[in-house]
């Protein structure tokens, strides 16, 4: 009897061993955005104080300063940057420049021609340099990517007080790495969880 069993079992096996598999196997879904904040905001409640800036960048909190600041040309946008000078002369500033001064929320864009700058569409850069005037690396938008945003939550225009979050993913443009090795340099740069409160300054 334990032969006939042992025999049933091994052709059993064997059958299921030759069957095709015909199907293709499904790819998986694609990531969830990064952004983690709460949607939608809750209009009542500021998400940073004023006078603040704060993001993530590549997982890491960055805690540098962040100003609004006004364009000459371009009255009702603004832009939005942070930016250091670290000790040993390595400079890392990053931006959103050409924001709409409206509440809502925009896609984030490299612009690939002149005419969108002036679009309504925030774009990003990230830059590295080296004692003020050698380029180390620059970033821009991946514009692949659809999970990028700025908004704006709260605009007082009277008192020029703009309050909003956004999420940025920028790939490499230029890279000079060989030139200073001593200088860590990200392939990509993920900014995450960005939030900010502020006055935009005069001109």
């Amino acid at each position: 009897m334990k032969q006939f069993f042992l025999l049933g079992l091994f052709m059993a096996l064997l059958f299921t061993n030759c069957h095709k598999v015909t199907e293709p196997i499904p790819p998986p879904p694609p990531p969830d955005p990064v952004d983690t904040l709460v949607t939608p905001i809750d209009t009542v409640k500021h998400i940073i104080e004023f006078g603040k800036g704060s993001m993530k960048f590549n997982g890491v909190e960055w805690t540098l300063a962040f100003h609004a600041r006004p364009y000459t040309n371009a009255p009702n946008q603004f832009y939005l940057e942070s930016d250091t000078l670290s000790p040993n002369a390595v400079y890392k500033g990053f931006g959103l420049s050409y924001i709409p001064r409206k509440v809502g929320r925009q896609s984030v864009e490299n612009p690939l021609k002149y005419e969108d700058l002036l679009n309504d569409t925030p774009d990003g850069l990230f830059t590295i340099s080296y004692e003020g005037d050698q380029p180390v690396a620059d970033y821009v938008q991946d514009n692949t990517r659809t999970d990028q945003f700025f908004e704006i939550i709260r605009y007082d225009s009277i008192n020029q007080i703009v309050e909003g979050r956004f999420q940025a993913f920028l790939i490499k443009t230029l890279d000079n790495t060989h030139l200073f090795p001593f200088i860590p340099i990200p392939d990509t740069v993920s900014i995450t969880e960005g939030k900010f409160h502020l006055k935009i300054e005069k001109p």
